[in-house]
């Protein structure tokens, strides 16, 4: 019996020296004490805890698994248990700011092409690709090919010399013309 009531005295000054460590404005409950990229920690029978999770577990319930707490004021170092949101984690990483969340917001290529189901690639990377701009890409190098290939071939007598200097030097080649983008895209007529 005395090993609940030790349990429940250890916890009362847990709580207590957590309360010590916050400070409650209007809004955000700012966390003052130690903290690990820009999150409030406590250590909490010997292992360092992240104090929004602590907080939230005290105040509200238990964190279902497979969920993280998402900060809705965006303010890390907050342990307001009101300003906090149970979110699985790649939820989290699309409410942020950082480059992920950024390109999933992202609808349309660079170009003005919609990312949708028939006009993305998907690359074994997780990279997205417009399937309209790679077509458009493809064309402008085969064509650009092509005419690099056509200006270079020589057109020789049945059974002459195929080396350079055994060919008459009757016609100047000029150097080969780029297509352009317009010249390969179907007309809009």
């Amino acid at each position: 019996m005395p090993k609940v009531q030790d349990t429940v005295l250890e916890q009362a000054k847990i709580e207590a020296r957590f309360w010590t460590k916050v400070n409650k404005t209007d809004g955000s409950w700012e966390w003052i004490a130690a903290k690990a990229a820009g999150y409030g920690v406590i250590w909490v029978d010997g292992r360092l805890v992240a104090a929004h999770r602590f907080v939230y577990e005290l105040l509200v319930g238990p964190i279902l698994a497979g969920l993280t707490l998402d900060h809705l004021c965006r303010n890390r170092a907050c342990v307001n248990p009101a300003h906090l949101e149970p979110v699985t984690s790649r939820e989290n990483t699309l409410r942020g700011q950082g480059i992920a969340a950024n390109e999933a917001r992202r609808t349309h290529c660079p170009q003005g092409h919609p990312y949708d189901l028939f006009n993305t690639h998907i690359s074994t990377s997780g990279e997205r690709y417009c399937r309209q701009c790679r077509r458009i890409r493809e064309r402008v190098r085969r064509a650009t090919a092509r005419t690099i290939q056509s200006a270079t071939k020589t057109q020789l007598p049945y059974g002459a010399a195929s080396s350079p200097a055994a060919v008459p030097a009757t016609r100047e080649l000029s150097p080969p013309r780029r297509a352009g983008l317009s010249e390969l895209l179907p007309s809009s007529d």
